[in-house]
C-alpha cells in the first residue's frame, strides 16, 4: 500500500485489501521508511567481526568487539541479528567422562579408623 499510495486512494486500497485505514497509517508511523532496514549496518558489522574472529566469537565477544558507533547496542540485539544471519559462535566441547565407578565393587576398608562424629557427641558417648 505504501508503494501505491501515490497512484491510488488509501481508502480504496484498504477496502480491497480488507484492512483498516487507521491500521495502515499506524504502521506507516512506526515505519517511516518501509523499504529501509534500520539494522542492516549493524548486521554487516556483526558479520565482519565474526568473520575476523575466524567464525569463533559468540554474541558477547562480538558485542565487545563492535566499532564505537554501535556503543548503545544490547546483547539481545546482537543475538537477534546473529540468529537472523544464521551465524553462531563456537561452543567448547563438554569434558568427556573417562572413569566410571563400578557400582558393584566392594567398599574400601577404613585403614586409618577415622572418626567423623562431632566432638560433643564423642563426649556424651563416653
Amino acid at each position: 500500500m505504501a508503494a501505491e499510495k501515490d497512484n491510488y486512494p488509501v481508502k480504496t486500497m484498504a477496502r480491497l485489501l480488507e484492512v483498516s485505514r487507521q491500521g495502515f497509517y499506524q504502521w506507516l508511523s512506526r515505519n517511516p521508511n518501509p523499504g529501509q532496514d534500520p539494522w542492516s549496518r549493524l548486521r554487516d558489522a556483526i558479520r565482519a567481526v565474526w568473520e575476523t574472529s575466524r567464525r569463533i566469537f559468540g554474541a558477547r565477544q562480538i558485542l565487545h568487539s563492535l566499532p564505537e558507533e554501535f556503543d548503545g547496542t544490547t546483547l539481545y540485539r546482537v543475538r537477534k541479528c546473529m540468529r537472523e544471519l544464521g551465524i553462531r559462535g563456537v561452543v567448547p566441547h563438554k569434558k568427556k567422562r573417562t572413569t566410571i565407578p563400578d557400582e558393584g565393587a566392594p567398599t574400601r576398608p577404613d585403614l586409618v579408623k577415622r572418626d567423623f562424629t562431632s566432638p560433643v557427641r564423642r563426649w556424651r558417648r563416653a
